[in-house]
């Protein structure tokens, strides 16, 4: 478990962050590097780039300058020249390859960083990949793929350090990058906790005590199973007629559609403390996906975050530490059980004392693994073993 935290003075680490977006645009990339800056202002020299007319709201105290174009994919040149200029430490490159071009081609990017590194060789360069690639699930990802795995490739092969944000893609691409530090770096939840009791949060929604609420909270791209919400929900109104569906999230009426006539509270996208405050009605949370419920999953990260009983998918993408804590912080069903799953909601509709269980060992795991000083430390841990310059620039405080 991550105990600790590296205490960097701020004048210390010159830290550049490139990523697509930044708050109050919907980007999960621009969240997580919001909520990470944040942590890292502290103990860093931080500038973050982004793209051209994404209306940055952050601590006034973090520079944010627009760098590139997602239309002029060679514009990512310029930027990095202006980088070079300033000399920074560190590069740290928030990665998903749909951010940086259209259908995730920018062939640019990757010779552009490989350019930096050999006009300044000082400047380290860190890959934090939050998606490598498209699968193979149709012949137009089949051919999309073929420049993204390139792209991903190049850029490895440029990175003193590289970060994934599942295990299972740290473990795998470590043989693409051998020799070179690879780690999993984990999503933390990108919605503040707003403390609320249960009943509080339950009547602004006009819920009763005895009502058994299933919550699901995020997108629906593809990657969410409904059925296995929809069987989930209908095993529970068969033990408890009182219950319903809060949907937590913009895709309501694909949630609608898809579950017919059970009971369901939905309207969004909703700001993030209204985000809390609906999360703290939630008896049982619903966290099915296609590959696996996994560490990239800030939707599930705020229900553990949130202290609630969470029944997920067992996939390709499961991260180990997540498979290990079965039966303890959260429930897990094998992908296509959808008995399982079901059988999981029906279990926690009767035993309250396991739902209760469920959610304090599943706070207690996000703020040991997942919280974003803990996320912090294990970046600067990760740039320290290419870097061990790093522990030079330390606080002596």
């Amino acid at each position: 478990m991550v105990t600790d935290t590296l205490p960097y003075s701020p004048s210390g680490m010159k830290l550049h962050i490139i990523a697509p977006a930044l708050p109050p645009r919907l980007d999960g990339i621009g969240d997580y590097t919001a909520c990470l800056a944040a942590e890292l202002k502290q103990t860093t020299d931080l500038k973050i780039w982004i793209r051209t007319g994404r209306e940055p709201m952050i601590p006034s105290d973090i520079p944010v300058t627009e760098g590139f174009s997602l239309e002029d994919r060679g514009s990512v040149a310029g930027m990095l020249r202006r980088i070079e200029a300033e000399r920074p430490d560190w590069v740290l490159l928030q990665y998903n390859p749909f951010s940086y071009g259209r259908q995730g081609l920018n062939l640019q990017l990757p010779l552009a960083i490989a350019r930096m590194k050999r006009r300044q060789p000082g400047i380290r360069f860190a890959l934090m990949a939050h998606e490598p690639f498209v699968p193979l699930t149709s012949w137009k990802f089949a051919v999309m793929t073929l420049w993204q795995r390139w792209q991903l490739w190049s850029l490895g092969r440029s990175a003193d350090v590289l970060f994934f944000s599942i295990d299972p893609w740290a473990r795998r691409f470590q043989r693409w990058f051998p020799g070179k530090p690879v780690f999993h770096l984990p999503v933390g939840s990108n919605i503040p906790r707003m403390p609320m009791p249960r009943e509080s949060a339950r009547a602004r929604l006009g819920i009763s005590e005895t009502t058994t609420v299933l919550g699901v909270f995020g997108t629906f791209g593809g990657t969410r199973l409904l059925e296995e919400i929809k069987r989930a929900v209908l095993s529970v109104l068969q033990e408890n007629k009182d219950a319903l569906l809060l949907y937590i999230g913009p895709h309501g009426k694909v949630v609608r559609e898809a579950i017919d006539n059970i009971p369901l509270i939905t309207d969004g996208p909703l700001p993030p403390d209204e985000v809390s405050r609906r999360l703290a009605a939630v008896d049982i949370f619903l966290s099915p996906f296609i590959d696996g419920v996994s560490t990239r999953r800030g939707s599930m990260m705020a229900a553990l975050q949130h202290g609630l009983p969470v029944i997920g998918t067992d996939g390709s993408a499961t991260d180990r530490i997540l498979r290990g804590q079965h039966g303890q912080a959260l429930l897990l069903a094998a992908v296509g059980d959808i008995d399982g799953f079901a059988a999981h909601a029906s279990e926690l509709q009767r035993n309250v004392e396991l739902r209760a269980c469920l959610g304090m060992q599943a706070q207690k795991l996000y703020e040991a693994e997942f919280a974003w000083d803990k996320i912090a430390a294990r970046l600067l841990r990760g740039m320290a073993e290419k870097d061990p310059g790093i522990h030079g620039r330390r606080s002596q405080s």
